[in-house]
């Protein structure tokens, strides 16, 4: 579904908490964000799928590296892929939290290698490391913690902090095959009330007290759901707003998928740099970021 550009600026506003944690925040004008959307939709538009994917997918499934159902979940995503072309008329909204919705953000992972952006095959996306734990930290400067314990979590961050309570839960057995599920048990930790208990707070409560401190402290000021929001219109607030608003500046075309942008490796560095400094600006803080290459040659 194509949405007007102009429908950025009736979005609803962010929460009364966002706002007052960044009441000076130098949001784009309405010009721009029309004009950063115009950019964002403009990439979608651009995307292809190289013709290969359907015969290395079906490959997969006979080697039995692919299920059945992810094959056809694949299928049914190609084709909107192939309609949205045809037609021209392309799935581009944002959610009410500021996030984007796009065919892009739902395209099954295993699909996604194929893309093709702009004409470009070999893409790579960047990832903003622990995003929500990432955005913690202006919250935590606006709740008056001392400044030791948002180092602390500076520095979880800059270590992984999912390798850390992963090899911490699992030794030497843990792997990166095991990272969505410590991220599931960290999100656990983060989204569930203040009053369930349960070993993966325990544990994580011994390992970065700190952290803990901070997420305790802001579930107990906006409550769980208030805290899921604030963070993610925050992550929409950067990623989209801020960075898309950059990237357009630069020329650079990209996609974005909520906590990560992808663009054309030619395009890495000075899409990285951007969203470095962006997001220095935003929060205080550098953030981190793994780069991965999106397709497979």
């Amino acid at each position: 579904m194509s949405v007007n550009p102009n429908s950025f600026s009736s979005l609803p506003s962010r929460s009364p908490y966002v706002r007052e944690l960044f009441p000076l925040l130098e949001n784009p004008t309405e010009t721009e964000i029309a004009a950063t959307f115009d950019w964002l939709r403009a990439s979608v538009q651009s995307i292809a799928l190289r013709p290969e994917w359907d015969a290395e997918l079906r490959t997969e499934v006979a080697l039995g590296e692919l299920s059945p159902s992810k094959y056809e979940s694949a299928v049914t995503c190609a084709w909107a892929v192939e309609e949205s072309r045809r037609t021209s008329c392309w799935e581009f909204k944002p959610a009410r939290n500021g996030r984007l919705s796009t065919i892009v953000t739902r395209m099954p992972r295993m699909l996604r290698r194929f893309l093709t952006l702009n004409g470009a095959d070999d893409l790579v996306s960047i990832d903003l490391v622990a995003a929500h734990l990432y955005l913690l930290l202006p919250i935590g400067r606006e709740l008056d913690l001392d400044d030791w314990d948002l180092q602390a979590l500076e520095h979880a961050l800059a270590e992984d902090i999912y390798t850390v309570v992963g090899r911490h839960l699992y030794g030497s057995k843990y792997s990166d095959t095991m990272r969505s599920k410590v991220k599931t048990m960290v999100m656990f930790v983060m989204n569930s009330s203040n009053r369930t208990g349960g070993w993966a707070k325990r544990e994580f409560g011994r390992l970065f007290p700190e952290v803990y401190r901070i997420v305790v402290a802001a579930k107990s000021l906006m409550g769980c759901s208030g805290l899921a929001v604030a963070l993610q219109q925050l992550e929409a607030d950067l990623m989209v707003k801020l960075v898309g608003n950059e990237l357009r500046m630069a020329a650079i075309p990209v996609l974005t998928v909520h906590d990560c942008i992808i663009v054309r490796r030619q395009d890495q560095s000075l899409a990285a740099r951007i969203l470095e400094q962006t997001g220095l600006w935003f929060t205080g803080f550098s953030p981190h970021f793994k780069i991965k290459g999106v397709s497979r040659g």
